[in-house]
């Protein structure tokens, strides 16, 4: 199956709702963030009822469970790469070498950090604090993409 040609922004809704999936819950990342002691940490999925705008869904490649950075609409393409940056400037200053157990916690910070800087982000930072599977699947889509370039920079 084909990816269109045209951005996430053109797509109709028969197109949208194809590529939108329910992602699957991530238990021990949840026990790791819950588990963090952060005064702002997410609420359990039962919690997490509530339904949310459109732009702030995750797209998933059409007839798989693969996330794909360029399918993702504008708002959260650019909360993606604010949160890169914020990331690089962390592992430079901070720990370059984080272990697997801080890593998804390093990559909330920087994902919660880079919705503070526009009054549009609010609501993706009040998403990523409510609704955990949200969090989890941003955090696994972050981490394969780090991964990515720590190969090519090895």
């Amino acid at each position: 199956m084909q990816v269109s040609a045209n951005p996430p922004d053109a797509m109709s809704s028969a197109d949208h709702n194809a590529l939108v999936q329910a992602p699957s819950p991530t238990t021990s990342l949840l026990l790791a963030l819950q588990g963090s002691g952060a005064e702002d940490s997410p609420l359990s999925a039962d919690q997490a009822q509530a339904t949310w705008p459109t732009n702030t869904n995750i797209i998933y490649y059409p007839g798989s469970n693969k996330l794909l950075f360029a399918l993702q609409g504008p708002l959260l393409r650019g909360v993606l790469q604010d949160a890169f940056g914020v990331l690089r400037a962390t592992l430079i200053l901070d720990d370059a070498y984080p272990d697997a157990i801080v890593m998804p916690l390093i990559i909330r910070q920087s994902l919660l950090a880079a919705t503070e800087k526009q009054h549009l982000r609010a609501i993706v930072r009040k998403r990523l604090m409510d609704d955990i599977e949200y969090l989890t699947t941003l955090i696994r889509l972050v981490s394969s993409i780090v991964l990515n370039m720590i190969q090519l920079v090895n």
